[in-house]
């Protein structure tokens, strides 16, 4: 995405009536240096944030001048006949802050107020199904979901600074992308292709997010060592002219949940190589349930020769037990997951 000013914002005598908004002369100056450019995610938002700073100052400037009950002075003071700036009419200061304002909001604010997040699964419903199909299962009820289907998803495109996740198992210095049953393979060509398809128009300036395991790692293990999968894709799409775009991947494993993603805002990778033993950890459910009975036969055979336990007895040590069973899981996991668990943007990797 990329903006331009309009010439009268380039007079000296526009600059001049900025000037007096110091909010306004930097927002200005910020486009300025972004004229001609590609505007991705990141700068827009900068801009959003510098634009709503010159709204602020804009108010505060004719709260302060109505204060002081000055004149308001216009730009008629300033332009030396340059009607072309205004329509030819006097306008003032604050008038044409906002004005500034405007152009920006339309040629940049805009696309930030209007982006989205996307889900997109490039699998049909007939290439598999397994437990991937059932996190993508979840994300139907979101805005923005769309399965590949081989024909146009996206009728009308996307929002220019939005960001799309493709979802799919991926594995170090291996350019493809499979489903969950391994049942299809899909190479950078083919993910390009069908995300092309689906309606991704080449003016997008969001982040496209290939939302695999390892899907930005290269594999240095392999003398053999090939490009990444998001690197792959973003070099196809990139020959195919979407250059206006930011290509992501993820270096380490990664844990999906909508139920921590809805508490946190987050999603989060996996830096541990390996997890721990599931026969005998208390998340098993088989384990737990061997773990009750042990310790409820040992609080048994220890008071069962003084005659102390009753079946009300039993029933109550029984919830002790497996209260104190689920405290101590909770804190084991918290504590696995505090040690070997990152937020996925740390992890995360441009192409």
């Amino acid at each position: 995405m990329r903006f331009s000013l309009p010439s009268w914002l380039e007079t000296t005598q526009w600059r001049l009536l900025c000037n007096t908004i110091p909010e306004c002369l930097a927002l200005l100056s910020a486009v300025r240096d972004l004229e001609g450019k590609d505007i991705y995610q990141t700068e827009a938002r900068e801009i959003e944030k510098l634009w709503t700073a010159a709204g602020k100052g804009v108010d505060e400037w004719e709260r302060r001048r109505t204060m002081r009950g000055n004149a308001k002075p216009t730009l008629g003071q300033h332009r030396s006949g340059n009607s072309h700036m205004t329509g030819g009419r006097n306008m003032g200061i604050s008038d044409a802050a906002l004005l500034l304002l405007t152009v920006v909001y339309d040629g940049i604010v805009v696309h930030v107020d209007r982006a989205n997040v996307y889900h997109f699964y490039p699998f049909t419903g007939a290439e598999g199904q397994g437990k991937l199909d059932q996190v993508v299962g979840e994300l139907q009820s979101r805005a923005g979901y769309k399965r590949y289907n081989g024909q146009k998803l996206w009728e009308n495109g996307i929002p220019l600074l939005s960001q799309i996740y493709i979802y799919g198992h991926c594995e170090p210095g291996v350019p493809k992308m499979v489903n969950d049953t391994e049942t299809t393979i899909l190479d950078s060509t083919q993910l390009a292709v069908r995300l092309i398809a689906s309606g991704l128009q080449k003016e997008f300036s969001g982040r496209v997010k290939v939302f695999g395991c390892h899907s930005g790692a290269t594999n240095h293990d392999s003398a053999d060592d090939e490009e990444s999968v998001a690197e792959a894709l973003a070099n196809v799409m990139r020959g195919r002219k979407y250059n206006s775009c930011e290509f992501f991947g993820y270096t380490e494993a990664l844990r999906y949940s909508n139920s921590v993603e809805s508490a946190t805002g987050h999603k989060y990778a996996l830096t541990a190589t390996s997890s721990p033993s599931y026969a005998t950890s208390l998340r098993n459910p088989s384990y737990y349930e061997k773990v009750v009975k042990q310790t409820l036969w040992k609080v048994y055979a220890a008071n069962a020769s003084k005659n102390k336990l009753s079946k009300y007895d039993m029933i109550m040590q029984e919830m002790t037990i497996r209260d104190a069973l689920d405290k101590e899981r909770d804190e084991v996991s918290r504590i696995w997951y505090a040690n070997n668990e990152v937020r996925a943007s740390d992890v995360r990797k441009s192409f």
